[in-house]
Parts: C-alpha cells; sequence; structure tokens
C-alpha cells in the first residue's frame, strides 16, 4: 500500500500569525482628522498638543502669519501659540476651574472676521479632557489638557442650506434666500444682497416656509 504525502500547506501557523500593533496617537490623530470641524487638544499654558487640518484652517484665517502650507504642516503648526482669540476663551475655562471645580464647565464664544467681501463667524467651545483618555502620553498625565472644538458657522449654514434645498424641494433662487435667512440677514438685507426688491423676498420666505410646514406635517 502506498501512501501519498499530503500537500504542505502554505499558510502560515498560528505561531507565526502576528496581529498588526497600532500606535495609540496614529488612532488618535486618524480620528480627529475625521470630523468635520475643527478639533485641537491644548494644555492649560496654550500648548498645542493635536490640531487636526479643519482647526489648522481654522487657525490660519486668524492668523494669516501662521502657514498650514509647509513641508511638514502638522508639526510646524503645533510650535506656534494658539491665536489670541481662541485662548481667551480657553483662559476662561481655565478661570473657571478654581471657581467651580465640582461643575463640568464648557466656556463658549463666537469669532466674527470681517473682511472685504463676507464675515466669517467661527463657534468656539472648550471643555476639559479626561486625563484617563491617552495615559500612554506623560504630557496628558503632566498637566491638565483642554478640547477645543472650532465650528464654522458659514459653512455649517450652508451644509444645512443645501439639506434643506432637497428636503423641501426648493428652487434655485430660494435656497440663495434661505441660506442668507439662516444667516440672520433681514430681508432688506437679502434683497440688496441678491437685487431683488423687498417684497420679492417675503414672497420667496412665504413659499419656502410653505414648503417646510407642509413637509413636517406628513412626518
Amino acid at each position: 500500500m502506498v501512501f501519498a504525502k499530503a500537500p504542505q500547506s502554505n499558510c502560515p501557523s498560528d505561531s507565526e500569525v502576528s496581529t498588526p500593533s497600532f500606535n495609540p496617537m496614529q488612532l488618535l490623530q486618524a480620528a480627529i482628522e475625521g470630523f468635520m470641524d475643527g478639533i485641537m487638544i491644548v494644555t492649560d499654558q496654550g500648548e498645542v498638543i493635536e490640531a487636526n487640518l479643519r482647526a489648522r484652517e481654522i487657525c490660519c484665517r486668524l492668523n494669516p502669519s501662521l502657514s498650514h502650507e509647509r513641508q511638514d504642516p502638522r508639526e510646524t503648526f503645533l510650535l506656534h501659540p494658539l491665536p489670541a482669540q481662541i485662548w481667551q476663551v480657553c483662559q476662561a475655562l481655565v478661570e473657571s476651574r478654581d471657581r467651580f471645580p465640582n461643575y463640568p464647565v464648557i466656556s463658549e464664544s463666537e469669532i466674527v472676521l470681517d473682511n472685504s467681501v463676507m464675515s466669517f463667524t467661527i463657534r468656539v467651545r472648550v471643555r476639559w479632557l479626561d486625563p484617563d483618555f491617552d495615559s500612554s502620553r506623560e504630557v496628558y498625565r503632566q498637566r491638565p489638557c483642554m478640547l477645543v472644538m472650532l465650528e464654522d458657522r458659514n459653512q455649517a449654514i450652508h451644509n444645512q442650506a443645501i439639506a434643506d434645498i432637497h428636503k423641501y424641494d426648493l428652487t434655485l433662487r430660494e435656497g440663495e434666500i434661505w441660506q442668507l435667512r439662516l444667516r440672520g440677514n433681514s430681508y432688506d438685507e437679502i434683497g440688496k444682497q441678491l437685487f431683488i426688491t423687498r417684497n420679492t423676498v417675503q414672497k420667496h420666505i412665504k413659499s419656502i416656509l410653505a414648503k417646510r410646514r407642509a413637509i413636517l406635517e406628513e412626518v
């Protein structure tokens, strides 16, 4: 009787299989880069530990001397101090630590930037970061850290207007008017920007609200 030799398997044994190693810091960086808003981790001394691309763009808008287009933008950005407008909001949280030690305080403010074309509003929200969220990094154990969230209100309103255009089946003109209305513009201001009369703005707003009400009543 002849026994055939079993073919040698090319599959690695359990002992040879290696599980990929994950760097917690790389995972954190990848996570914050995925946010639509600007996200930064800052110490109570104003040192920037982490900042995603959106946060760097907003900071560069607040402080044009910052450049996020260098060879190593992230590392270069972290060497610069926070823009003064953001640090003021962070300082308010730091000062509240002694006054309200047992309360989860959130410091919030809005920064308005005006230029020759249009104004930009950045909503800043700052809260304390859980010191145990990444105990592997010594910097988080040495200094209290804050989570800084930067929301571009213009972009947020633009996104909401686009969603409303599809949701309520608005016309192109209605979409333009609705976006300006969401920004807080008056009927007269909308009319001036779009070169239409106040009565025309009123008619479009009335149509938008009717479409919106009809959809909401169906829900």
